[in-house]
């Protein structure tokens, strides 16, 4: 896996999306899965319907906020792309050969894939 301060430095794009806000992002992901897992477990300790209903809207926002940290995530990878393809006349030379490995540029092909897949449509079922 490419960390994220490598890729900004390799690129040396000097993006107005710094490290600290990618990470956030990521970080906000593993609060989200908590909040599924939290509720999951409401679920299916619940002794009563009220308690169920209760577990059910936890885990329910938990993938509502994780719907919401990924799109947040998207935007701020488009505006680093954005911002780093103008300013590709400018790249730093020493990172040359990592931008030019078949591995780099297959995870970024993969990053765009994944964001390209469209959702299913029984999320609401």
């Amino acid at each position: 896996m490419v960390p994220v301060g490598l890729l900004q430095t390799s690129l040396d794009c000097h993006a107005s999306v710094g490290t600290r806000t990618l990470t956030t992002a990521i970080i906000s992901d593993f609060v989200s899965l908590l909040l599924q897992a939290v509720g999951g477990a409401m679920v299916s300790l619940a002794d009563d319907y009220d308690f169920e209903q209760e577990g059910l809207h936890v885990m329910q926002s938990g993938l509502i906020f994780q719907v919401a940290s990924l799109l947040v995530f998207v935007a701020l990878c488009a505006l680093f792309a954005w911002t780093c393809r103008q300013k590709s006349t400018v790249l730093d030379q020493r990172f040359a050969e990592l931008r030019s490995l078949p591995r780099f540029h297959f995870f970024l092909w993969c990053m765009l894939i994944q964001f390209s897949l469209p959702l299913p449509d029984d999320f609401s079922q």
